[in-house]
């Protein structure tokens, strides 16, 4: 394996675990939300929507799982799973935010420690939600960026050469 394919392969494996990791947070995130929320004594909402990004969040993480453990030459349609769970994925992210973005009433997104929380329970929630909203919005955008630097070093350096990053 030549030293493009050992780079592909690190990245590959950097965006599995970037992914992976922040799977599991958003997921532990998600689940301490919804905690906070029903422990604030209905001063705080859920919205349905809460329970599909869960849901979503378990499909997901065991679906990406299951598929690229099953990667083999026969099976094809992983490339066609992942367009489509990304796709999906996207979506699923675009609507819970709209659809949570007021949930927290006035209270600025960052959770400032002077804004007057009427518990430091909200002042938690609150600042669990924020942490829930950047991990599902940053990781994505750090697995996005670091395929396009994959794609730009292998383009630069494979330019003109037949077969560059086949081992």
């Amino acid at each position: 394996m030549n030293f493009f394919a050992k780079l592909g392969v690190c990245f590959l494996a950097i965006i599995l675990l970037i992914l992976s990791f922040a799977g599991l947070a958003s997921f532990s995130l998600e689940v301490a939300k919804i905690a906070l929320f029903n422990q604030t004594n209905g001063e705080l909402k859920l919205h349905p929507m809460d329970y599909v990004y869960l849901t979503a969040l378990v499909l997901g993480m065991s679906g990406f799982y299951c598929c690229h453990s099953t990667k083999s030459d026969e099976n094809n349609n992983n490339y066609h799973y992942g367009i489509s769970g990304t796709l999906v994925s996207l979506a699923i992210m675009i609507l819970y935010t709209i659809f949570t973005k007021d949930e927290m009433g006035d209270i600025p997104f960052f959770c400032p420690a002077n804004y007057p929380y009427t518990s430091t329970l909200i002042r938690t929630a609150c600042q669990v939600r924020a942490a829930n909203l950047l991990i599902m919005w940053i990781s994505p955008a750090v697995a996005f960026f670091l395929v396009i630097a994959a794609l730009i070093i292998s383009f630069c350096c494979c330019a003109g050469k037949d077969n560059c990053c086949i081992a």
